[in-house]
């Protein structure tokens, strides 16, 4: 576990679900998605056990403050492994106390350790706000593509 002052920032297993879980339903809310807490349990669960997410998780005198998770993939242009910055989120108590920054800086550390040769992120376009967050933490914006998503209703 990383130590940024007084916020603790370690990989979640499935022995942190009980912590884990509250925050992401919140998350999820944040975004008017429906919480179901057992579901979102069973969600991450099976991420945790399946490898197929890391999840680090920020905590502020023993509560869980945060968290941030990444999701692996691959590069065909580039040929690398690289890595999404998909949900980053502190809880409401805990805003304001430099938590985002230590979370999403411990993920750069993981995501360097892999050798990983690429790091992403997506965010809304008139969400300048957490855009400035990440430019000031030097992540650069894409110029080059655009996203789209096939609607899957």
């Amino acid at each position: 576990m990383r130590d940024a002052g007084d916020i603790a920032v370690g990989r979640a297993g499935v022995e942190d679900l009980d912590a884990l879980t509250p925050l992401f339903h919140d998350y999820r809310g944040s975004y008017s998605e429906l919480g179901d807490l057992e579901h979102e349990r069973e969600y991450l669960h099976d991420r945790l056990t399946r490898g197929e997410s890391v999840v680090f998780v920020a905590w502020i005198g023993g509560e869980p403050a945060g968290f941030v998770q990444l999701y692996p993939t691959f590069s065909s242009l580039a040929m690398c492994s690289k890595w999404i910055l998909n949900d980053v989120y502190v809880a409401e108590p805990f805003r304001r106390r430099h938590v985002a920054p230590a979370l999403v800086q411990r993920a750069v550390e993981f995501v360097r350790e892999t050798g990983a040769g690429r790091f992403d992120l997506k965010t809304g376009k008139d969400n300048t706000s957490v855009q400035k967050f990440y430019e000031a933490l030097g992540w650069e914006r894409d110029t080059k593509f655009y996203t789209y998503s096939f609607p899957f209703e």
